[in-house]
């Protein structure tokens, strides 16, 4: 395989990883809307196991192949890892990425698990209901939200280059 095919292999499961990424959230995002106004157990277990499944195996991994072929990529393109517009979306990205891992992924998880325990007819208690509607959270993954468009803007467009 020559450089070229090299530089698109890697853009490609670059942009493909990106791809995964978006897919998990636009399946996480409504489910935790979802799961906040559900009524009964079985509708929020169903909601956050579906959060559970986009964290587990379209988010988490989509996020750790996205740098590794954005460097790639960079690697063989010849691109500085210093250029300005890229230290930023990096900086960003993983900023983001570490408040993610940090707080919002346990949080998620933790809603998960605890919706496991629960009896399958019956109300949804009050407790889970209320931290599933705390206003952290929500105000966070939205800032990430910001952010990825920020992301997504530099690496579209490439300003400062």
């Amino acid at each position: 395989m020559d450089l070229h095919d090299q530089i698109l292999t890697f853009k490609f499961l670059h942009v493909l990883a990106v791809l995964v990424f978006f897919a998990g959230q636009g399946l996480e995002i409504p489910n935790l809307a979802f799961a906040a106004r559900a009524r009964h157990p079985y509708e929020l277990r169903a909601h956050l196991s579906m959060v559970r499944f986009a964290e587990n195996f379209l988010i988490l991994p989509s996020a750790i192949a996205i740098p590794i072929f954005g460097w790639l990529t960079a690697w063989r393109a010849d691109i500085s890892l210093g250029e300005t517009w890229l230290s930023v979306a990096q900086t960003l990205y993983f900023v983001g990425l570490a408040i993610t891992l940090v707080y919002l992924r346990p949080f998620y998880l933790r809603m998960a698990s605890r919706a496991d325990t629960l009896p399958a007819d019956g109300a949804v208690p009050d407790d889970l209901r209320a931290e599933l509607r705390k206003p952290g959270p929500i105000v966070v993954g939205n800032l990430l939200g910001l952010a990825l468009i920020v992301i997504l803007y530099l690496m579209v467009f490439q300003p400062w280059s």
